[in-house]
């Protein structure tokens, strides 16, 4: 995963979900799909890198594109709570082989 954002600083509540869910997405035992539906990257764009602490009615929307071949997925998410959300859902995405891990 990469993780450009258009504002001048990082998050680092954002790097460290991404560094939490690239581990999990990178297991041995995921199934191996058809080489035509394999996603070769998720790029995410945030708006607003901002970890200021959540208050009611946050933006948390969020914009998922899957290539229906080969090719990148795209996150685009107003904040980084917003991106958390959207990365949960990717990793919902993939498909694993629960046989090979028992």
């Amino acid at each position: 995963m990469s993780l450009p954002t258009r504002s001048s600083h990082a998050s680092t509540c954002a790097h460290a979900a991404f560094a939490r869910y690239s581990a999990l997405m990178r297991r041995t035992d995921a199934t191996q799909p058809p080489a035509s539906s394999v996603v070769g990257r998720l790029v995410v764009a945030v708006k607003d890198a901002s970890e200021d602490v959540p208050q009611h009615g946050i933006d948390e929307s969020y914009t998922l594109t899957v290539p229906a071949a080969s090719g990148d997925a795209r996150l685009d998410a107003a904040t980084v709570y917003g991106a958390l959300r959207g990365i949960e859902t990717f990793s919902q995405l993939l498909r694993f082989n629960t046989t090979a891990m028992r």
